[in-house]
């Protein structure tokens, strides 16, 4: 047997073997959203404000103009990802964050019921940026049940305090970029049910939300 010969069936013998040991990257579809999924259509549901029957206007408008967020924008998914540690504390209304913290002191804070997903929303952006305020949010939110606040924004809440206090994040939803600027999640706290609580909260699979983070290099 020539030599180009055998260099031909060696070839022909290894590259599938060599194929086998490699993780196949990400297809499109595999990277797309779907619209169809339990968690998208969770998020599109409690997101309609089309009824228009909170309870305090006054106190919806003003978190809107505080958070700088128009509420007539289109629905947009939470896809269960950020870079941990990039929201910097800002200034916010003074007026408007000490109504927050006065609520949270009661053990309230501003719901579905009182001022629609729109305000709902525009909290949480303000509680973000004050870290003391985001604590509050996240027991308030909590305590608030289900409907009352967005349970996607809750967990990616609840994973960016938990990270400040030391503690591994529940969701996976906090991402960090090491020195080669390759995307890793942080620290979990438990890992083999991640996409179960993920699946709970509203969110994609952690595969996904990691493949969406990935294009947006």
């Amino acid at each position: 047997m020539s030599r180009a010969l055998r260099l031909s069936v060696l070839s022909l013998t290894v590259a599938p073997m060599l194929g086998a040991q490699r993780p196949a990257a990400p297809t499109a579809r595999a990277c797309r959203v779907d619209t169809t999924a339990a968690w998208w259509q969770s998020q599109r549901a409690y997101s309609d404000d089309s009824k228009h029957d909170w309870t305090d206007d006054a106190l919806r408008q003003r978190l809107l103009v505080a958070a700088g967020y128009d509420a007539s924008t289109a629905f947009a998914a939470e896809l269960g990802w950020r870079l941990a540690n990039t929201q910097t504390e800002s200034p916010v209304d003074s007026a408007v964050r000490a109504q927050l913290r006065a609520m949270a002191g009661k053990r309230q804070w501003p719901t579905r019921t009182l001022v629609g997903v729109g305000g709902v929303h525009a909290a949480w952006l303000i509680a973000q940026r004050d870290s003391t305020l985001a604590d509050f949010a996240m027991h308030r939110m909590m305590e608030a049940g289900p409907g009352e606040s967005s349970s996607a924004e809750l967990a990616v809440l609840q994973d960016a305090q938990r990270l400040r206090a030391g503690r591994g994040q529940l969701f996976g939803t906090q991402f960090t970029r090491d020195a080669n600027g390759a995307l890793r999640v942080e620290r979990l706290e438990d890992s083999t049910h991640v996409d179960m609580r993920r699946d709970g909260a509203w969110l994609p699979p952690l595969a996904l939300s990691r493949c969406l983070a990935e294009r947006t290099k």
